[in-house]
């Protein structure tokens, strides 16, 4: 079975209504406090607006109904199943009818942090040229790690991310034609990218932003991407 995910096609949708179709135990693999169930803490459903982790992207957090819903992954690698985790073990179970809230603000934060972090990519390959990526991850703030050992032009690449941000840019995701489970990403001038995460619509969105350099020894270097708000 799939889960359908309505935030391929409407980053921007809230909530919606949706079935159960199983309560599983959460996996050994995922850490809990001590203390704490395993029973019926993984609520799978027919349809979702919450967007599992991948990416570097954080899986969205929210309520079905009233009950709380602490994180939100993929139940394999195929990412066609989403596991949906409870807080605490759910009453639910298969073939009730739940409505499914996100929490918006911080979906939108990470939205305007994705899509920063794709223009500041492109800015840092733009001026210092392509090297090996070695991570990226996002929270509060994103960061992107290269295996470079130059000098990064931060002051640059902060100052040409923001020029593009607010020349007001449309963003566009779609489904790529070859593989049903991949996605694109497309900004004009940047051109397209592989991506499945969830974008604004316009560039403008983001806002003002800072970038800031570390070292990572003998790794490379990290940049940090900061929204300014």
């Amino acid at each position: 079975m799939k889960t359908k995910k309505l935030f391929t096609n409407d980053a921007y949708l809230k909530e919606c209504d949706a079935q159960v179709v199983e309560v599983l135990d959460l996996p050994d693999e995922i850490p809990i406090e001590v203390g704490q169930e395993r029973k019926n803490r993984i609520i799978v459903l027919d349809q979702t607006v919450f967007y599992a982790m991948s990416g570097g992207q954080p899986g969205d957090t929210g309520t079905l109904d009233d009950e709380r819903i602490a994180d939100t992954i993929y139940a394999t690698d195929e990412k066609v199943l989403i596991y949906h985790c409870m807080e605490k073990p759910t009453q639910l179970k298969a073939g009730d009818k739940v409505h499914c809230v996100i929490d918006w603000e911080r979906r939108y934060r990470l939205m305007k942090m994705h899509s920063l972090m794709h223009i500041a990519i492109f800015n840092f390959e733009r001026k210092h040229g392509k090297s090996k990526m070695i991570g990226s991850n996002m929270s509060d703030k994103g960061r992107f790690d290269y295996e470079f050992f130059d000098p990064i032009d931060v002051d640059w690449i902060t100052q040409e991310t923001q020029r593009m941000i607010q020349e007001g840019h449309q963003i566009k995701t779609y489904g790529d034609e070859y593989d049903e489970v991949k996605r694109i990403w497309e900004m004009e001038p940047l051109g397209t990218m592989p991506c499945g995460g969830t974008h604004v619509k316009n560039s403008s969105e983001i806002g003002k932003i800072s970038l800031k350099r570390k070292g990572l020894s003998s790794q490379g270097q990290r940049v940090y991407c900061m929204l300014e708000e």
